[in-house]
This record gives C-alpha cells, sequence and structure tokens, in this order.
C-alpha cells in the first residue's frame, strides 16, 4: 500500500494504484475501506475506462465480503453504463457476470436467465458468424455448470463433453483448460476423486478456484494434509482479484485452517 501511494503521489490518476490499494485493503478484511478507496478513482476518473475499472473491482469486493445484493446493483450500474454506448459485446459480459454470481449465491434458475440474456444479446447483433459460434460454445460451460448445479449429472457430463470438443476443435487453449477444470468439478461431485484430480491437473494452475477444487478432492479422498496445503494456496494467492477468485477465498482460507 505504501508503494501504491507512492505512485499516486507521482500521479493522482494512476488507477492501478487505487486497484491495488484496495485489493490489498480486501486482503486485509476491510472491504468498506477497499469500496472507498475505488469510489475515490470512479468520482476522479477521467474517463469511462477508469469509472467502469473501479465498478468492476468494487463488484469483485462485494462478492468477497459476501454481499451478493450490493454486487448485483453495481453490475446493474456496469450494464446501464455499457448500454448508453450500444457496447453489445460488453454488455453481454456484463449479464453473464451477473449469471456467475448468482449461480455462486445459488440463485441458479436466476443464473440460467442472465445467460441466456447474455447469448441472445450477441446472437441477435451484427457480429461476424464467427464470434456468434463462440459464444455459443461458451454458453455450452454456463449451461453444464447450471446442470452441475442442480446435480442434474447427466447434462453436466453431456454440455461439458461438448464444450470440451469444441474447444479443441477451435484450438483455442483458453477453453480447453476452463474444459477440464469443468470436467474436474463434476468427476469430485461424483465422488471420482482420482479423475477429478487428474482432470484438474489439466486445468489453469494459477487459478485459485481451480486450486481450491482441488483440495475438496483430495479431501475427499481422505489426504486431509493435502487438502489444507492446497486451500492454504488458494486462499492465500493474492492476485489481483477475480470473481473467481472471491467466489472461494474465505471458503479456502476457512478450510486451510483446517476449520
Amino acid at each position: 500500500i505504501e508503494q501504491y501511494r507512492k505512485a499516486l503521489s507521482i500521479d493522482a490518476n494512476f488507477s492501478s494504484s487505487h486497484v491495488g490499494i484496495a485489493a490489498d485493503l480486501m486482503f486485509q478484511g476491510k472491504h468498506d475501506t477497499a469500496i472507498a478507496e475505488l469510489q475515490k478513482l470512479h468520482d476522479a476518473a477521467h474517463d469511462d475506462g477508469d469509472r467502469r475499472t473501479a465498478m468492476s473491482a468494487q463488484v469483485v469486493t462485494y462478492v468477497d465480503a459476501g454481499k451478493t445484493a450490493q454486487a448485483l446493483r453495481r453490475m446493474d450500474d456496469l450494464y446501464a453504463a455499457a448500454s448508453k454506448s450500444a457496447d453489445t459485446a460488453t454488455m453481454s459480459g456484463d449479464v453473464a457476470a451477473m449469471g456467475d454470481i448468482l449461480l455462486n449465491a445459488g440463485r441458479v434458475d436466476e443464473a440460467r436467465k442472465r445467460y441466456d440474456q447474455s447469448l441472445a444479446l450477441v446472437t441477435a447483433s451484427g457480429f461476424p458468424a464467427e464470434v456468434k459460434e463462440d459464444v455459443k460454445l461458451a454458453d455450452r460451460y454456463n449451461k453444464a455448470r447450471v446442470a452441475l448445479a442442480k446435480n442434474d449429472l447427466t447434462t453436466a457430463k453431456s454440455e461439458a463433453a461438448e464444450y470440451l470438443k469444441g474447444a479443441e476443435a477451435k484450438q483455442n487453449d483458453f477453453r480447453v483448460r476452463q474444459a477440464h477444470a469443468l470436467a474436474g468439478m463434476i468427476a469430485q461431485r461424483e465422488k471420482r476423486f482420482d479423475d477429478a484430480i487428474g482432470e484438474l491437473g489439466k486445468a489453469n494452475a494459477q487459478d485459485p478456484y481451480v486450486i481450491y477444487v482441488t483440495a475438496l478432492a483430495y479431501q475427499g479422498k481422505g489426504d486431509t494434509a493435502k487438502a489444507k496445503e492446497l486451500s492454504q494456496q488458494a486462499a492465500n494467492s493474492y492476485t489481483l482479484p477475480t470473481l473467481n477468485y472471491a467466489f472461494i477465498r474465505t471458503k479456502a482460507k476457512t478450510a486451510g485452517r483446517g476449520a
């Protein structure tokens, strides 16, 4: 924080410092102070980019604090700003993020509606066919997660398989890793813990969410020491905050303490 403050003394509008300070405050459990720091960036912003950066970071902070309602209200603000400039791609992404937040909060049917809205925004747009096809592929990932949340493992596995197939066909490394993470989550739910660990090992090893689900698989196997180690690793990643990290950070921290 001290170093970020020094940067701001040189350039008071250096947005990365405000975001970094807010992240560190959040990691200290000072969520309200973090939100206030980001509001400074928002109120002094010279352009929509910095305002969006501030609001997006506030969303993550609210999620980390377990304040779903506030996070969704801020997402509404982000969506409204994107709507004013008719930025369909950003609007679609915002709605998908709302779906992720709702899914994490256990509001599965509401999440599915948001994912449907996200897909509809792109399919009704003038984007090239290849963009629309990629968004349709991404929706399989969303459908699989919704099915998994409903414990509909048949649909989850079917959608996950199609997602992996499409990702491999496009040679999209990000989506391939995401597909393996999804397969790992499904295997973990089915108590196929060795399969889960194998699939998660092919996912993004730097994603705290993936690390945490791997910890759950080891816990399922009865390897509590490894589960605790990985939970601590996930909780203490201290990356610049993302929704995926916020979704699991507190749970991983608790598990890492052996609570």
